[in-house]
């Protein structure tokens, strides 16, 4: 983490404008493009761009491997010499027809459907606040987080919080709908963990105030 931090100061003194992540996790490629590695599903497509655009990103691509290779099987070619073989592991049955229909391209989407709720001001104003949680075993590589006031935890205030669910875009209640004292400490417990496939962003928002405070966790 330390060298992720350094990392950024670096580029910032070098690029102080805005930055995109175009080279995601594909969704149906194997890890690094490297056969021997398992392949990329839709919870490690998610895995990639949450984490870029709560580091600060403007924004992300979505790529698949058949889409980016254009490839199609040959049921749905007209003749064999327009076919091309796949590339870096792609399988000869992969359609490019069908993985833009894929989950991964659908729950990017979501993502603008969660800042969209969010004022200008709001989004400009968040900031990592690694300092503010843990995780039950006290490790913090499984949490991304950024937040807006980063004296919410001193204010004293009514803060709402909810559960974000990538997978769907739907919203629910963190324990309960009712606001909490946003001070000391507070547990959320996410509605399921077991790993990268049960991701859950909590969005924390003070009461009559602008501050909104969004976690990730994968675990």
């Amino acid at each position: 983490m330390e060298f992720a931090k350094e990392l950024r100061k670096y580029m910032r003194a070098e690029f102080s404008g805005p930055i995109m992540d175009v080279k995601n996790h594909y969704e149906g490629a194997h890890d690094s493009f490297n056969t021997n590695k398992p392949i990329w599903n839709v919870s490690d497509v998610r895995h990639g761009f949450y984490p870029a655009v709560l580091s600060g990103a403007c924004g992300i691509t979505y790529g698949s491997l058949p889409v980016q290779q254009s490839h199609e099987n040959m049921s749905l070619i007209a003749t064999s010499e327009h076919f091309m073989d796949p590339q870096l592991g792609l399988s000869e049955n992969a359609s490019w027809h069908e993985a833009i229909h894929w989950p991964g391209a659908r729950q990017t989407g979501y993502l603008g459907k969660l800042f969209s709720s969010l004022s200008r001001e709001q989004v400009n104003e968040l900031r990592p606040a690694w300092e503010y949680v843990s995780s039950v075993n006290g490790s913090i590589e499984d949490i991304m987080l950024f937040e807006g006031d980063r004296e919410w935890g001193t204010l004293g205030s009514s803060a709402t919080a909810q559960w974000f669910d990538p997978c769907t875009a739907e919203m629910q209640a963190a324990g309960s709908d009712e606001p909490f004292l946003a001070k000391g400490k507070k547990t959320f417990t996410p509605p399921t963990s077991a790993g990268v496939d049960f991701d859950w962003l909590l969005v924390i928002k003070l009461v009559n105030y602008s501050c909104v405070d969004v976690y990730r966790k994968a675990d």
